[in-house]
């Protein structure tokens, strides 16, 4: 039988009224009152360790809140503060430039950097015949 059978099968006894009080009484007084000073001393002794447990918790607890305290004074947000900062560069946006420009019979401009797809009004003149440099802008 295992450690922790056999403390399921104690604490099943302890926790039945009916079970200790028929266990009790086939034991000597003697052998009860040894019981339970050793059961009373352990119990005070139990409760001590968790009464210093709780204490030790408490003041973590409050040396925590003091430190979330002091964090947000200094203007950063607790929660970000297990989160390495990573370094983010920001690139200027390149202005390009128009390179090419064509104004329409009916004055409407349109301009082309040469970067990407043609245009298809720039596409239109260039199967047309024209060439391309007639439109470069100076």
């Amino acid at each position: 039988m295992t450690k922790q059978a056999e403390f399921d099968i104690v604490k099943k006894y302890l926790s039945n009224a009916k079970s200790l009080r028929s266990f009790l009484s086939q034991q000597p007084g003697d052998w009860i009152d040894e019981a339970l000073q050793k059961f009373s001393g352990l119990a005070d002794e139990i409760q001590e360790q968790y009464r210093e447990a709780e204490k030790a918790a408490a003041e973590v607890e409050q040396k925590r809140l003091e430190l979330i305290e002091l964090v947000k004074e200094q203007g950063f947000d607790p929660a970000t503060l297990t989160q390495p900062t990573v370094p983010t560069i920001v690139k200027p946006s390149s202005v390009v430039v128009d390179k090419y420009r064509y104004t329409t019979p009916d004055g409407v401009v349109h301009n082309w950097s040469g970067r990407g797809r043609m245009p298809l009004i720039f596409k239109g003149l260039v199967e047309s015949g024209r060439i391309l440099d007639e439109f470069l802008v100076e």
